[in-house]
């Protein structure tokens, strides 16, 4: 959305959704930090899911399978779907990459990006790790399936949406778990 990429943010309460369009910001979770005028803010999941290349899932894990099949129905083949939620699912234990998956039918396509949260610099622009620099790799698709012994990466994916532009990546961060 700060490169100019019109963005849809979705929100469940029609207060919540007022205030942010009107106020333009989230001052329970990010204070003092405006959404740019790119960000369409809505209350309607289809009109947020429509013609969307990629999908950021940001909800708490518990409410995970609920949106998730609410969305199914709307996402566009060809999105990638970026959960950035941490934790399993209660009772089934499942990863919610595999609750994602059972809900969409689909495997492809679904990133599990996780990791200490940097919202606040990123609402800044500041880089969230040191020395992340500016690598760019351009993907058709992503995919994430990593056990925590392996390679731990994180990236922030920029959909060409509506224009036919590729989809690129930035690197967040390597390392690795021994």
């Amino acid at each position: 959305a700060c490169t100019g990429t019109e963005t849809a943010l979705w929100a469940r309460s029609p207060g919540r959704v007022q205030e942010l369009a009107t106020t333009r910001c989230n001052e329970l979770y990010l204070p003092g930090q405006r959404l740019p005028d790119t960000v369409a803010v809505t209350g309607g999941l289809e009109e947020a899911l429509r013609d969307a290349a990629l999908v950021l899932f940001a909800v708490p894990a518990q409410a995970s399978r609920a949106i998730f099949r609410r969305a199914a129905p709307h996402l566009a083949p060809h999105a990638d779907r970026v959960i950035t939620s941490k934790g399993i699912e209660e009772g089934s234990l499942r990863r919610l990459s595999q609750v994602l998956e059972e809900e969409t039918g689909s495997a492809e396509r679904i990133v599990a990006l996780s990791g200490p949260s940097f919202a606040a610099e990123t609402a800044r622009g500041l880089e969230s790790l040191p020395g992340a620099g500016d690598a760019r790799v351009n993907a058709q698709t992503v995919y994430l399936r990593a056990q925590p012994q392996d390679v731990v990466c994180g990236a922030v994916v920029s959909p060409g949406r509506r224009t036919g532009q590729p989809r690129s990546a930035r690197i967040s961060g390597t390392g690795r778990i021994d």
